[in-house]
């Protein structure tokens, strides 16, 4: 009996181990998942005179807000179309006592490639604001002849050829150089890759004349504000998740 206790104390333990029971409690919790989400966008905008087409990259990052907020940075290429278009002295280059001269043209084309500063907020699950501002870049395009207007003798009513400035830069307002475009838009998710952008943005120009009119001045500055709309696509957007959390207990 006593060699025999032992092992009924063994079979007893090991049954005991096979059927205790484990229960796993799941709970669900809805909290907002970031992806590092970037996109490809294609825009076309139209305004007074002016057409313009954009193709962009973009990246975003989380900074706030549960993951809500985001800032990024990207790339934009842009085709610009404009007729019939005033410019007029750009303040940079203005000195005082000087005249707001104007050069009018008839047609231009415009390319500018430019980097840009995004931020955007998560509004609802299918909803985003936001915006994107170039900051640099650079810009080329065809030599084309322009009417210039002055109060001053010399140059009023001749023909100048003009073309784009170079270099893009963003120093706010008229004291911008070159030619940025901006966006401020509303996003709309009707599935998880594709979105629909659409708002206002803004478009600074400037342009040089091949000689030195009134006053030196020889750089010539525009600004047109425009509607758009954006079809973007990206692999993964942030987007409300269920997660689901697990505690597990042993008996």
């Amino acid at each position: 009996m006593k060699k025999i206790l032992p092992v009924f104390l063994f079979i007893f333990s090991a049954f005991s181990a096979l059927y205790s029971q484990t229960n796993t409690d799941t709970t669900t919790k809805k909290k907002f998942s970031f992806k590092k989400d970037h996109y490809l966008d294609l825009s076309v905008g139209l305004g007074e005179n002016v057409v313009i087409n954009s193709f962009q990259w973009d990246k975003l990052f989380p900074i706030a807000l549960k993951k809500r907020i985001k800032i990024g940075f990207g790339a934009r290429m842009n085709i610009m179309n404009y007729w019939n278009k005033n410019f007029f002295t750009a303040p940079p280059q203005q000195k005082p006592g000087t005249s707001f001269d104007t050069l009018r043209i008839a047609h231009q084309t415009t390319f500018f490639l430019n980097l840009q500063f995004l931020a955007e907020i998560a509004l609802l699950k299918w909803w985003d604001i936001g915006m994107n501002i170039d900051a640099v870049g650079f810009s080329w395009g065809p030599v084309t002849p322009a009417s210039y207007y002055s109060n001053s003798f010399g140059h009023n009513g001749t023909t100048q050829n003009t073309s784009p400035e170079n270099l893009n830069l963003m120093l706010f307002g008229k004291n911008d150089f070159g030619n940025l475009n901006s966006q401020f838009y509303l996003r709309f998710w009707p599935s998880h890759n594709v979105s629909i952008k659409t708002g206002m943005s803004l478009a600074t120009l400037t342009n040089l004349t091949e000689s030195a009119l009134s006053d030196g001045n020889s750089r010539f500055h525009a600004g047109s504000y425009m509607g758009f709309l954006s079809l973007c696509w990206t692999p993964g957007k942030s987007e409300w998740v269920s997660c689901k959390k697990k505690s597990t207990t042993t008996q």
